[in-house]
């Protein structure tokens, strides 16, 4: 780990001073004296800039101490490469029913880790106003200040979390041990791929898992958020095994477990990453009666400030309630698709935005942002804002926080459908897993939907409609159902609410409604229009009853959700291989994906499109780990609602691929997307050489109005970037 500064680090010298009360002033120096006892303060080399410190209470008769390194500027000098946080989604990989886990907390977080040397010369600390023993930190030089360098990550410090997330999952390396040996609690024989597509998919099992034994048995595991460990596994007594490794490993590395705050083996715990878990007669997610209260009072209070002047919101209080309704949205997922009107009236007053919100193109912004004024107090309710608030107040009615279903029951079935609308018709299929029997219906639009309404709109209400008439008459009740679309604006309002029109956003609260009331388990998947054709939903919505599983073709075969892309053309293989072959990449298998050493060099990830999004996950903690290794993801354009974001965020570029020799559009009907994360320079803080190779992979492949390049010439081209990409991990 090395510490990259972007600029000159600061140079903060503003003194300590003394405390009046003379009571609070004999409880700092106790605190203070306690933390030179521990050695969290060196006098090994010159201090050149200070951190400030201070107190808060702790209870009636006690203070807490707080080291502070955000006045000194030291973040603004320091750059640190995004990371990863565990969700809610990481634990239920190792949760099916009657799972138990525990508790196992790890006291005072910080001062765990030492903080890197380059950094301590701008942490000092000023302790002349207190009357202290200076001995552990050895003799003082005649001055008129007592400086020490503080020797812990600090508080406030943008680097702190970043170290802290880092070496607990070098500690779980540590806690997991060797998976092949059968006494350690955690081991595991492989990973268990249940996927969406599958002809033996089975929906209350988790989708990505890793197991053990002839029986297939999930795994026990361990999960860390923070501070905040939570152990695993099938029974009372495995879980309580994992959780005593997991805190005898925490206490020998070093690290103090604080056992006060441990809870029992049990299949209905407290909260972890802010969701409460349940196993019994099922797998549920749900929030305390607190949280859920404290939403509910959020929602009610803010439509009362749109009542009483919605012109005059406070910005400070509408970021607040945004921020606790992602924290509960990590539980209820149907909550996503209506924060974006907070996101529209915070930053609605940015000069590039339109009268809604809505973000501009840099060509028509009329300011750079460099140039924008600062932003202010008070804000103006957008027209989202109001219609989202509602719909919220809506899905949150419940007098008590709704147990989430994460599973349908061991006796629920799978249904994979197709709806479309196109012109003046409509028609939507829709077949249990493992039949050749399919519901459809088709129809026409009235004269008025066909003249009034947008295409979008009539996408999505055929999807609504066909999904609330089969509830209704309970055929999908308590089922799991994978609709496909070939309109992706209604899947981009389904998954995150970004579409621009009400109408679509009304539709998609009756959907949500409908998961609601109906225990149904809703997945809304962009495909393309030829895929559509072939399946045979579109021709039905044009009048042809025989193609695809009009005429008896398995569903199944036009979901292809479990295959990777070799799976589907070994073509594209070998055309892959011999592009990367400069880069030396080695395949990972769904096992290497658990692994807990994942070295340095070059990485080839080929996930499934349903297990895209574990990957994203496991990319992004092995990114973190080693941040001079070479990834490479290509996944079918398949489920993006799931995982490409995530991804996008940790490629440094993407690109769509596809060509008739190796991937023909034509048989293949979506493309496969590729994203290429280059090693981090960590040996010096120089990002240029990664920033010309991104230049190159983007005019190579992205660039638009360049004329077409020959395969040939493409393919040498892609060959010598991922030869030089590979030179980058050994520099």
């Amino acid at each position: 780990m090395l510490i990259h500064f972007v600029s000159d680090p600061p140079s903060y010298w503003t003194y300590q001073q003394p405390d009046k009360d003379e009571k609070t002033k004999r409880l700092v120096e106790s605190k203070l004296q306690k933390v030179l006892r521990r050695r969290y303060f060196d006098k090994d080399q010159d201090v050149l800039s200070l951190m400030s410190y201070f107190h808060v209470p702790k209870g009636k008769d006690d203070i807490r101490m707080v080291y502070d390194a955000t006045k000194c500027q030291l973040n603004k000098a320091i750059i640190i490469p995004g990371f990863p946080m565990p969700t809610i989604d990481t634990h239920l990989r190792a949760v099916e029913v009657g799972t138990h886990m525990c508790d196992v907390d790890i006291g005072e977080m910080f001062l765990n880790f030492m903080m890197h040397p380059s950094l301590r010369p701008y942490c000092g600390v000023d302790l002349t106003p207190y009357d202290l023993d200076l001995s552990e930190v050895g003799p003082q030089p005649s001055s008129k200040h007592v400086v020490v360098s503080w020797n812990r990550i600090a508080m406030g410090l943008t680097w702190s979390p970043y170290q802290a997330v880092l070496s607990m999952h070098f500690a779980e390396e540590v806690m997991r041990g060797d998976r092949t040996d059968k006494s350690n609690v955690f081991t595991w024989d492989k990973v268990r791929l249940n996927l969406p597509g599958m002809a033996s998919y089975t929906p209350h099992l988790p989708w990505v898992s890793k197991v053990r034994g002839d029986k297939d048995k999930v795994a026990a595991d361990v999960f860390t958020f923070v501070d905040d460990l939570r152990p695993c596994g099938a029974d009372a007594k495995e879980s309580w095994s994992a959780g005593r490794k997991a805190a005898s490993t925490i206490n020998w590395l070093g690290c103090q477990d604080a056992p006060r705050k441990r809870r029992d083996s049990r299949p209905d715990p407290g909260a972890w990453a802010g969701c409460v878990l349940r196993t019994l007669k099922g797998v549920f997610t749900l929030v305390s009666d607190e949280k859920w209260e404290k939403l509910k009072w959020h929602l009610s209070n803010t439509e009362a400030m749109i009542v009483a002047d919605p012109d005059r919101l406070e910005s400070s209080e509408l970021q607040r309630v945004r921020g606790f309704l992602n924290y509960v949205a990590q539980t209820y997922k149907a909550l996503v698709p209506f924060i974006t009107g907070f996101h529209l009236t915070i930053d609605g007053w940015r000069p590039n935005r339109d009268l809604r919100g809505w973000r501009l193109t840099s060509k028509q912004a009329p300011i750079a942002e460099k140039d924008y004024p600062a932003a202010p107090k008070f804000v103006k309710a957008k027209p989202r804002l109001i219609s989202d608030v509602k719909c919220l107040i809506v899905l949150c009615s419940s007098p008590k926080p709704p147990h989430r279903r994460v599973r349908p029951l061991r006796t629920a079935v799978v249904f994979y459908g197709f709806g479309d609308a196109s012109g003046s018709a409509f028609a939507g299929t829709i077949a249990q897993q493992g039949s050749l029997q399919v519901d459809f219906e088709f129809g026409q639009w009235t004269e008025k939907d066909v003249e009034e309404t947008s295409s979008n709109w009539k996408e999505l209400t055929n999807l609504v409609e066909f999904i609330e008439e089969r509830a209704r008459s309970g055929s999908i009740r308590d089922a799991e159902l994978f609709m496909f679309t070939d309109n992706s604006t209604a899947e981009a309002a389904y998954w995150k609410g970004s579409s621009k029109s009400q109408l679509l956003l009304d539709l998609v609260l009756r959907l949500r409604m409908v998961e609601l009331h109906f225990g149904l388990l809703l997945h809304v998947v962009h495909v393309s229009g030829k895929r559509m054709i072939a399946q045979g939903t579109d021709g039905l919505s044009r009048g042809s009853h025989g193609t695809g599983v009009m005429r008896g073709v398995d569903m199944i075969s036009f979901v292809p959700l479990h295959q990777t892309c070799i799976e589907r053309s070994p073509a594209f293989g070998e055309w892959f291989w011999d592009v990367v072959s400069g880069a030396k990449p080695t395949l990972l298998t769904p096992e290497n994906w658990f692994e807990n050493v994942l070295g340095h060099g070059a990485h080839v990830w080929f996930p499934p499109p349903a297990a895209a999004d574990v990957v994203s996950e496991r990319l992004r903690i092995a990114r973190h780990k080693r941040p001079n290794s070479l990834h490479i993801v290509v996944v079918p354009r398949l489920m993006t609602g799931r995982w490409r974001k995530q991804l996008g965020k940790a490629a440094d570029v993407y690109f769509r691929l596809e060509h008739d020799a190796w991937w023909p559009i034509k048989s293949q009907f979506e493309p496969l997307l590729m994203f290429v994360c280059l090693p981090y320079l960590v040996h010096r803080p120089r990002f240029e050489p990664r920033q010309g190779l991104v230049e190159r992979f983007v005019r190579v492949l992205c660039r638009d109005n360049l004329p077409q390049a020959d395969e040939q010439v493409q393919r040498a081209l892609l060959r010598k970037l991922f030869g030089e990409a590979r030179a980058l991990c050994a520099l």
